[in-house]
């Protein structure tokens, strides 16, 4: 019985050439399209989430406004972390992290490491409270 359904279901698309080829590129391109936003959602969920305390890091970033429109970016004021962690009873750590840009400054910044001087193009700077926030392995060597 279940072979004679599959035998006229295969006769009428082979009948209907048309319809065929646009229903099967329709489920085709909707299959495609909701694994990609499957994918995507998932990517921006995975972020971070091999610290411990995943669940209670924020960042904080500020709007800038301009005729043109509003720009979101990552800062804030120096001393607004430790005025919230002060002020805020929610907040019980805070780090702040600094990107030193050799191009801002017109030289690169230089790690002294015992004798060894080593030029970096990108620097971070960080609080000491950098590893209380997050969970991040340190490998000596």
């Amino acid at each position: 019985m279940l072979q004679n359904y599959f035998e006229i279901a295969f006769r009428n698309l082979l009948r209907h050439k048309g319809y065929t080829a646009v229903h099967v590129f329709g489920l085709t391109v909707g299959i495609a399209s909701c694994l990609l936003i499957f994918m995507y959602v998932q990517h921006e969920l995975s972020f971070d989430k091999f610290h411990d305390k995943t669940g209670r890091i924020y960042r904080i970033h500020n709007v800038l406004t301009l005729p043109s429109g509003e720009y979101p970016y990552p800062t804030c004021n120096s001393a607004l972390p430790p005025a919230m962690k002060r002020d805020v009873p929610g907040v019980q750590n805070y780090t702040r992290i600094l990107r030193l840009n050799g191009a801002a400054f017109g030289n690169e910044p230089v790690v002294q490491v015992g004798k060894a001087r080593y030029s970096e193009k990108d620097f971070l700077v960080a609080d000491d409270t950098f590893f209380d926030v997050f969970s991040v392995m340190v490998q000596k060597s």
